[in-house]
């Protein structure tokens, strides 16, 4: 379950967990439905809800490789940068029919100013198909200079697992 959908979840489960409380306050209510919620998500999970996608997380070392994923879920990349340099990933290549573009954050690996860290690019598959996922490592304010890196990936999106 990604981030966003458990999010969603935990606040509606503690909103009706209030609600029943104050019902009658009773362990009995709460117990049946925490247990209630528990089984709810685990169907959820185990159908393959699409609001419970699957994340893929893929790293430098993925680069030139094909990767299938199901529509639905999130891809991750997740590469080495250091934004204080001027150097930034950015996205050449993506099939926006394919893919929704989600964030990109940078995590630093210490709280030093000017430490290094990663960037983690995420898409969210919303069709399927086959789409290119291109990413370039530069500085975007200079001209006529190749990239310091690329990362790119051949991503197989497909509808179920029997596809």
């Amino acid at each position: 379950m990604n981030r966003n959908n458990s999010d969603h979840f935990w606040h509606f489960f503690k909103l009706s967990l209030d609600k029943v409380a104050n019902y009658g306050n009773t362990k009995m209510i709460q117990t049946g439905a925490i247990i209630f919620f528990a089984l709810i998500l685990g169907i959820m999970v185990d159908t393959g809800n699409p609001l419970v996608g699957n994340s893929m997380k893929l790293n430098e070392n993925d680069s030139g490789k094909t990767v299938e994923i199901l529509v639905g879920d999130e891809l991750e990349v997740i590469l080495p940068g250091n934004p204080t340099t001027g150097y930034a990933w950015e996205l050449i290549s993506l099939d926006t029919k394919l893919f929704r573009p989600d964030k990109a954050e940078f995590f630093a690996i210490n709280k030093a100013l000017g430490s290094g860290g990663v960037e983690v690019i995420k898409f969210h598959a919303i069709a399927a198909g086959k789409s290119e996922v291109k990413l370039i490592f530069h500085r975007s304010f200079e001209r006529n200079v190749p990239p310091l890196n690329t990362f790119e990936v051949t991503v197989i999106i497909k509808n179920s697992l029997s596809d």
